[in-house]
């Protein structure tokens, strides 16, 4: 079932105000769950509706205007494979973001909304903890490196990055929404490893499942992007599209 005629307008003016960025062209992946149209539609790839469609395994809860929350054993797989399916996504420049309505600022352990399907740590993001925490870490395209003890705004309406800018440097910046509070981390060096021939799997990683009172809202995935840029995707995003919702 598609959306009402009122958020078309307004989807479509989220993807112009990306095009304007120049995000969009980055982009391989493109979720938008947040909508008022079914959970089928929900899970059509933005960027390429014909392609890369989400499967819904173990009835994932979906939630009008919120998105997708986990349910147990519930998960969404992206049928996108790291090594084959990509255009913009490559080792050494590689971006992931990921948006919820709903975040609980309560400790989950190895609590990751998104990660491969067969390699516990290779393009993963454990947000565990509200605040700067060991547990908080993040997996860019590397097996070993990983960012650790980033400062993490575990809350509702938050977005989080996660960029390979190029084989040694990741970065990572998130943001609470609503009261303009922005973490970021600057490039660090974290060495890449060849891209995996892995599937892209929401509300899990591997055998693991993210907190079930998180609703993921949006989720995309491509080449890396510049601050400019995310922040362009946080307006996009929140302040124009989301708060009309």
């Amino acid at each position: 079932t598609a959306p009402s005629a009122s958020q078309q307008t307004i989807q479509n003016t989220l993807v112009t105000d990306l095009k304007a960025a120049g995000v969009w062209s980055k982009l391989d992946v493109f979720y938008v769950f947040a909508t008022d149209g079914d959970s089928d539609f929900a899970t059509l790839n933005w960027k390429a509706p014909s392609s890369f469609q989400a499967t819904k395994t173990n009835s994932p809860t979906f939630t009008t205007n919120q998105g997708f929350a986990q349910s147990g054993t519930a998960s969404l797989d992206t049928n996108f494979i790291l090594a084959t399916s990509g255009t913009n996504y490559t080792q050494n420049d590689a971006g992931v973001f990921v948006g919820f309505p709903t975040l609980s600022s309560f400790e989950f352990n190895n609590n990751s909304p998104f990660g491969t399907h067969d390699s516990p740590n290779y393009l993963r993001a454990r947000i565990d903890k509200n605040g700067i925490s060991p547990n908080n870490r993040a997996w860019t395209n590397s097996l070993t490196n990983r960012l650790d003890n980033y400062d993490v705004n575990k809350v509702d309406n938050s977005i989080h990055f996660y960029n390979r800018t190029s084989i040694n440097n990741v970065n990572q910046k998130n943001t609470d929404l609503v009261n303009s509070i922005t973490h970021s981390s600057l490039a660090t060096t974290k060495t890449s490893d060849a891209i995996l021939t892995e599937r892209i799997l929401l509300l899990r990683f591997n055998t693991n499942y993210f907190e079930q009172t998180a609703k993921m809202g949006i989720f995309a995935l491509g080449s890396s992007l510049t601050t400019t840029e995310m922040e362009a995707v946080e307006t996009a995003w929140y302040t124009n599209y989301f708060t009309s919702l």
